[in-house]
């Protein structure tokens, strides 16, 4: 049972009704949306349960060379088409208060829950879609200070070394490029989020890099800087990505990098504010609470060319 905020515990309500000592609220804060900006949104009127449904369309790549006057074309074989899906479920997450605490306190006390609440729903649901970015078949492995490994089945082997160089920011980006051969995430340039150790690992080494960054036209939400057409997005959230990722002896910053159109969300019931009076207490205990229907699944999670979106920079 979650704690509720009551009238006769100071640290859960009651110092509310104490004398004020300040004009001012001091909150915890959160990282706010840093994954989720990256995620397009796609709107279902499907319920909780139902599945969602998204078709992908493969690339041809056949060569054709010019026809003279009296020939035909080159016969073009028909794009592979495969379907990806995702189950719609429901989140939920509340807080209880009483009426006698409300009636008595010097401050909102629904104010502060609902600020506290959407505090919580952008940790949440960040979480959620770093967690579904993370199931990319595709893994970076830093097996020295200048090398890179990747992997395709999931399965990351144990890294040899336990930072992030500029080395293995350029190994992803040509991978992307020259491998995976997916288009940018902004028509020019990749983007990188990185714990705040891998930022900071990176930032000692191209420092001057970083301050020549020319500004945007849009920063995404903790832009940082570029690097080898790589934008870098830093989040302190530890519950989306570890600052020493896997079980091994070097326990490298961990990091997601994103090319175009890498994450769907799909949304039945945006997120909101909801509340509610308990049963049977008459009105005494209340619950406000945030909720949000829908699901997350990649756009791509095969490594033919042109298809999967992800890199995840991890170790075993």
């Amino acid at each position: 049972m979650a704690s509720r905020m009551v009238l006769f515990q100071p640290t859960l309500g009651g110092y509310l009704v104490f004398p004020t000592l300040s004009e001012h609220l001091r909150r915890a804060a959160y990282p706010l949306y840093e994954m989720r900006q990256f995620a397009r949104p796609e709107y279902s009127e499907g319920k909780t349960g139902d599945i969602h449904y998204f078709n992908r369309i493969g690339r041809v790549t056949t060569l054709v060379g010019p026809i003279g006057e009296q020939e035909q074309g080159v016969p073009l074989p028909v794009p592979t088409i495969s379907r990806g899906s995702v189950v719609i479920e429901d989140y939920l997450a509340f807080m209880e208060f009483t009426e006698r605490l409300e009636r008595f306190a010097e401050w909102d006390v629904q104010e502060i829950i609902i600020e506290s609440l959407k505090f919580n729903m952008a940790h949440n649901l960040d979480y959620r879609v770093a967690q579904v970015l993370k199931q990319t078949p595709v893994k970076a492995v830093p097996s020295s200070a200048s090398s890179t490994v990747f992997d395709t089945d999931g399965t990351p082997p144990q890294a040899g070394y336990a930072g992030f160089k500029s080395a293995h920011l350029k190994d992803i980006a040509d991978y992307f490029r020259l491998v995976l051969q997916v288009p940018p995430y902004d028509g020019t340039n990749y983007v990188g989020i990185l714990h705040g150790a891998g930022i900071r690992s990176l930032y000692d080494e191209v420092t001057d890099a970083f301050l020549k960054y020319t500004s945007p036209d849009v920063f995404f939400r903790s832009e940082v800087g570029s690097w080898y057409n790589v934008r870098l997005v830093q989040t302190n959230n530890p519950d989306a990505l570890s600052p020493a990722a896997g079980t091994g002896t070097n326990k490298p910053p961990e990091g997601i990098f994103l090319a175009a159109d890498p994450i769907i969300e799909v949304i039945s019931i945006p997120e909101e504010i909801r509340s509610e009076t308990v049963a049977n207490t008459f009105g005494r205990i209340k619950r406000i609470g945030w909720f949000f229907s829908g699901a997350w699944a990649l756009t791509w999670d095969t490594v033919g060319p042109g298809e999967c979106r992800v890199i995840h920079f991890t170790s075993g």
